[in-house]
């Protein structure tokens, strides 16, 4: 299961934001999808950290 940032119609965003202007808390919205990650081996692995650190992201490399 791979979760990112959810893509949030106007709707949805304002029953959110409703909610968090009457608690006083930031809400962070997620959906999931299920998306297996690759396996890699060790030079895989050293090469994609390499290139987070490069690029300054986080990078997940799933199965086609």
């Amino acid at each position: 299961m791979f979760c990112t940032l959810a893509d949030l119609d106007q709707d949805k965003l304002s029953r959110i934001q409703a909610w968090e202007e009457k608690n006083g808390s930031t809400v962070l919205a997620f959906s999931c999808s299920d998306i297996q990650a690759a396996v890699l081996d060790q030079t895989g692995l050293d090469d994609l950290q390499g290139i987070e650190k490069e690029l300054g992201l986080s990078l997940v490399a799933v199965k086609a």
